[in-house]
């Protein structure tokens, strides 16, 4: 008779991170316990039904005895743990998808070198889940950030603890024009750039009297490499500062056409913003209104050029809103994208450039 092959292909899904283990987790991982409690946790972290189940299997009866013997009888009512911890494991697809997060030099941002050996070592005998040459990236730029460098990943780790702790930092920033600023901020949060592989640091400018910063600007994105150097500042704030990112968004119409594969392209480029759109069977084009925060316009204006004639940009009187709006949905407290006037100058300036040359 034939054997059967064992099925090795890792699942997706393991009964490990059901609700069932999550809630006996959670039950074992208290000091000690009484049935109410026991079925406190069980109403609020499983199933309906649950409450039949797991305090009959998991409670010890009047022998001290329970079918699944995790816990023991103490007094007054109380239940301990047998267990001492209770780890969760990784499956073998978790271990395959880190093996092959070590081959992504980003990794080591937020890995020392003892941290990334280890792992490694550990690692040694999984299978990587996929490998660089797994995906093609195209519209991308190859001159992304240096992670590997020592200078640039102590910056980050800097940064990101200044950032947890909302402490002053002391940086010196090379501008575009090339002009060296040296100043205090407060850093805010990191932004990821995927079209450039760069990482921009969010931050506030802090001015200083009597020791103290006593205001802050409003937030503006730098480059991390082009940071030369930061250091905690020795300067504290007179209070909790009160800055708040923009929440301001803004919305921009659009038509794209079915030109080489125009429309799943900009559904894939634009997937994480709030979008809608209307398809026009007759021309097969696909009218979008776009929403996007307003800060990241110039981000769109790069991303939306990259497309070419695929995409058109729509003058909003040409446009009639209602074919996009739903009642969740209030521009009023949107802003008109400034993206088809500064196209507009952007093709101005290339055709007196044009005109020169000819």
């Amino acid at each position: 008779m034939k054997k059967s092959k064992k099925n090795t292909s890792p699942s997706f899904f393991s009964e490990i991170y059901g609700a069932y283990f999550r809630t006996v987790r959670k039950i074992l991982g208290s000091d000690t316990l009484t049935r109410k409690q026991i079925n406190k946790i069980t109403e609020e972290n499983a199933f309906r039904d649950s409450i039949l189940y797991i305090p009959s299997s998991i409670i010890p009866n009047s022998e001290g005895k329970s079918e699944w013997g995790l816990l023991k009888s103490g007094a007054d009512g109380e239940y301990k743990s047998l267990v001492k911890s209770t780890p969760t494991p990784m499956t073998v697809l978790q271990k395959r998808w880190l093996k092959s997060k070590l081959s992504d030099s980003r990794i080591k941002l937020f890995l020392d070198d003892e941290g990334f050996d280890k792992l490694t070592h550990l690692l040694e005998d999984v299978e990587p889940l996929y490998s660089d040459d797994t995906f093609f990236c195209f519209d991308k730029f190859s001159d992304g950030d240096c992670y590997e460098s020592e200078s640039y990943r102590s910056s980050f780790r800097l940064l990101l603890s200044a950032i947890k702790a909302k402490s002053l930092v002391h940086i010196d920033y090379t501008s575009a024009k090339g002009n060296v600023i040296s100043a205090e901020y407060l850093p805010l949060r990191f932004e990821y750039s995927d079209k450039n592989d760069r990482l921009r640091l969010i931050c506030s400018r802090a001015y200083i009297s009597d020791n103290k910063a006593y205001s802050f600007d409003s937030c503006i994105r730098m480059n991390l490499s082009r940071i030369k150097s930061v250091s905690l500042s020795s300067f504290s704030c007179t209070s909790e500062p009160d800055i708040s990112l923009s929440d301001k968004r803004s919305y921009v119409y659009l038509e794209v056409t079915h030109d080489r594969n125009g429309i799943e392209r900009f559904m894939v480029e634009f997937a994480p913003f709030e979008k809608r759109t209307v398809y026009n069977a007759e021309t097969d084009s696909c009218s979008v209104m776009l929403i996007y925060p307003t800060d990241d316009e110039s981000e769109i204006l790069i991303r939306l050029l990259s497309f070419g004639g695929v995409i058109r940009v729509l003058n909003p009187k040409d446009v009639n809103p209602s074919d996009f709006l739903t009642e969740e949905l209030d521009i009023s407290s949107m802003t008109t994208s400034r993206i088809a006037d500064d196209i507009a100058k952007r093709v101005k300036a290339q055709q007196m450039l044009l005109s020169k040359r000819f």
